[in-house]
């Protein structure tokens, strides 16, 4: 019995230890994977929070747009006629409209009306912020060019969403006349509400409490999380119209799955202690591998699987690829990579919210599995999806895209709608488009974007030039912002010559760029992939302050006050504040508006007239000659040239190079614009004049202003400023500048002839 005793007090020693140590491990275990499950868990709450705020300021957007597009708000910016706000925004209907105040703004910032929804619930004080706050708005929509504005505010303490937008007439096709702004307080009725639909817990806290967060925020969201013995915390700043931090929102959520993991970590316990001393060494060992295989198990699905679709991810993909790739070398068949992206998606989302844009995803994926087989299909984000499949033959993977494209194009049901998407694809193949998987899949995407590029429902096949343009796009792409950013984009100027008065009649400016190579980039490769990436407007307005301080040098070193004409984009054209902006940098550079034209494209005209047209003529009442560049290119049209303020029309040179030739039509057409253009008392700049031959025939036909390398090339600043103190030699000088080779023919004998009996004292 004695012997017994020191044994079994070793046995339950072994088992207390062992016990222990297995409690302490599948705790610790248990606490890393709930803490992570919990803070994915909350994040993704506050995430969805923070949509449905979203979805509130674009509800109080889609509320003001209903007002500020009402004929009878537009007619009251005119009269100012008390009776309408008295009838359409009296307390009681603000109140029922959940509005807290409304108030409208002329174009000048200064306050029409203002109608309080509170009836002072909150004190004279903090009615006065209110209004204060909204003055601010004002003035940040009219001086920022802005249509519309919404966002969240902070006043007194209280946060409110807010919108702004210009007010105009229901068509709008009236200039706007002012501004309505309109509130709604987050209180308790809006706190309820937000509960009841995202069944969230939430709370609405001054901005300094995020701050006060002992936590760092989480990589990408910011989010600051705070774990407690019986809630996890999730802080989140919003911040207001202006950049500043308008309120911290606070969302909590009762850690239930600690308490599911505390069950679990108990009963393994028990499961421990019940195995005794013999068993217990080896229970143990098997319980904590089964627990760690099962955690590296989940780990690793959720890591290599998209959530919402179980479909493998961006992680995944390649490993599945690289084993389809394996097995279609071995059986040398042919693997093809598909780059689905669906069409319009966005809209979807914009509409219906991200519930029902899940759930098309879903169908998306549900979809494309019914039609691979024996493939891989995948999710790497977004609209975006990836499939694999080896064939015998190429054509059976082409014709499975087309099978998609089918499939995709049916209706999708969105709640009680059916909405079409359709999609672009882009099809890479194996092994002739590549040897590894990101290769391929990286080239399926290029393809793609190609897809995208013909419209909807496209299918494209990869090609070497997609590969070598891409690299090449994104170079250029990289170098264009650095000049950009670094001011290396340089101005160069072509005169533009009177014959008849051998004068200059002006110059245009022209953007060059002299990339680090020292290599010229021809403005045709870069001023596209400008308006691309949202930097043409930034060039428009480079190039026009550098004329006005080039004109102004001008004048400053006696090379005489020429106009300078500079081309503007479309994309600057249509631009919230075009005009003002031209003539802010005029006013600032201190350049007469005389000096300066502006060449429009009939390309900027035909995509918003209206637009176009109202810019056009501001700049034009400023005093700033508008001219229509490349003329007879486009869609011509006879309206632009009744209805909007041009005063000259530039022959574009590709008339002017076969003017001469005897079995052209170009003869004819550039002598109808120049009637036409005389007969609307328009002058006329003939583009690309090389020759003497051409001259002659222009000058014949009453076009007295040429540009074009037989006067001379775009100069630089200087360069052109000595051609200006020396123009008439110059000028006199270019008719003997033609090539001997060319001068010794007839004709050419006459029409330079021709050019000097036009000049003055004979030339």
């Amino acid at each position: 019995m004695r012997r017994k005793i020191p044994l079994i007090l070793a046995c339950l020693c072994i088992v207390g230890i062992f016990a222990a140590l297995a409690y302490l491990i599948n705790e610790s275990v248990v606490r890393r994977g709930v803490n992570t499950i919990e803070t994915r868990q909350v994040a993704d709450d506050m995430t969805q929070l923070r949509s449905y705020l979203r979805m509130t300021e674009l509800r109080m957007r889609q509320h003001m747009l209903d007002w500020a597009c009402w004929d009878e708000a537009y007619q009251f910016m005119d009269d100012r006629n008390s009776d309408f706000i008295a009838k359409n925004f009296d307390r009681s209907l603000l109140s029922e409209l959940y509005l807290s105040g409304a108030g409208f703004y002329d174009l000048s910032g200064a306050p029409v009306a203002f109608v309080d929804g509170t009836n002072l619930q909150y004190g004279k004080d903090w009615l006065d912020e209110e209004q204060r706050i909204f003055a601010q708005l004002a003035e940040k929509v009219l001086r920022g060019g802005l249509t519309s504005l919404e966002g969240f505010v902070n006043v007194g303490g209280r946060g409110m969403v807010v919108a702004a937008h210009r007010i105009f007439d229901g068509n709008k096709s009236k200039p706007p006349r002012g501004l309505l702004i309109m509130s709604s307080i987050l209180d308790k009725a809006f706190m309820e509400d937000a509960e009841r639909i995202t069944r969230l817990r939430f709370s609405v806290l001054p901005g300094a409490t995020y701050g006060a967060v002992q936590a760092d925020g989480a990589r990408g969201t910011g989010y600051k999380i705070v774990h407690s013995p019986s809630s996890v915390r999730v802080y989140s700043i919003v911040y207001d119209v202006f950049g500043n931090s308008a309120f911290c929102l606070e969302l909590q959520r009762d850690r239930v799955i600690a308490a599911l993991g505390r069950q679990i970590s108990q009963k393994n316990f028990l499961l421990i202690l019940g195995l005794g001393i013999v068993m217990l060494a080896a229970g143990l060992a098997l319980l904590q591998h089964a627990q760690r295989r099962l955690i590296r198990d989940e780990l690793a699905y959720r890591a290599g699987h998209d959530a919402l679709t179980g479909l493998p991810n961006n992680s995944l993909f390649p490993q599945r690829l690289r084993e389809l790739m394996e097995t279609a070398r071995k059986e040398n068949a042919c693997l093809g990579v598909l780059h689905i992206d669906l069409d319009r998606f966005k809209g979807v989302n914009d509409r219906y919210g991200h519930a029902q844009g899940d759930s098309v995803l879903v169908e998306t994926a549900k979809r494309l599995q019914d039609l691979i087989s024996g493939g891989c299909v995948a999710r790497p984000g977004g609209d975006a999806f990836l499939a694999a499949l080896a064939a015998r033959d190429r054509s059976r993977i082409e014709d499975l895209a087309r099978e998609i494209l089918a499939a995709l194009s049916k209706p999708f049901p969105i709640g009680n709608d059916s909405l079409r998407l359709g999609a672009g694809i882009g099809l890479a193949f194996f092994p002739g488009d590549g040897e590894n998987a990101e290769t391929l899949m990286h080239r399926a995407e290029l393809a793609m974007y190609d897809a995208k590029e013909k419209g909807r429902d496209a299918i494209s096949f990869f090609t070497a030039e997609m590969d070598a343009a891409a690299s090449r796009k994104m170079e250029m792409e990289i170098a264009l912002y650095k000049a950009v950013e670094e001011n290396a984009l340089t101005v160069h100027y072509q005169p533009k010559v009177n014959v008849a008065a051998a004068d200059v009649a002006g110059c245009e400016a022209l953007v060059r760029w002299q990339a680090g190579d020292g290599k010229w980039v021809p403005p045709p490769a870069f001023i596209p992939l400008a308006e691309e990436i949202g930097l043409v407007t930034s060039i428009d307005m480079f190039v026009l302050r550098s004329a006005c301080r080039q004109v102004n040098a001008w004048a400053e070193d006696g090379s005489g006050a020429v106009p300078v004409a500079v081309n503007m984009s479309a994309r600057s054209i249509l631009s919230k504040g075009f005009a003002d902006n031209v003539i802010r940098i005029l006013q600032e550079e201190g350049t007469p508006p005389s000096l300066i034209d502006v060449e429009i494209t009939e390309t900027s005209i035909m995509t918003d007239f209206d637009t176009a047209n109202a810019a056009i003529t501001r700049l034009h009442d400023a005093g700033i000659h508008i001219a229509l560049d490349d003329f007879g290119t486009g869609y011509s049209s006879m309206q632009y040239l009744y209805s909007m303020p041009i005063v000259c029309l530039k022959i574009d040179k590709r008339f002017i190079d076969v003017v001469t030739a005897a079995d052209g039509d170009s003869r004819a057409l550039v002598k109808g614009m120049l009637a036409l253009a005389s007969n609307l008392g328009m002058s006329t700049v003939a583009e690309g004049v090389e020759d003497v031959k051409q001259l002659s025939f222009l000058a014949a036909n009453g076009c007295t202003i040429i540009q074009g390398y037989l006067f001379s090339r775009p100069l630089s600043g200087a360069d052109c400023g000595e051609f200006l103190r020396n123009r008439r030699a110059r000028i006199l000088a270019a008719a003997g500048n033609v090539p001997a080779q060319q001068r010794h023919t007839r004709d050419l004998r006459e029409a330079e002839g021709s050019l000097r009996a036009s000049l003055p004292d004979g030339g």
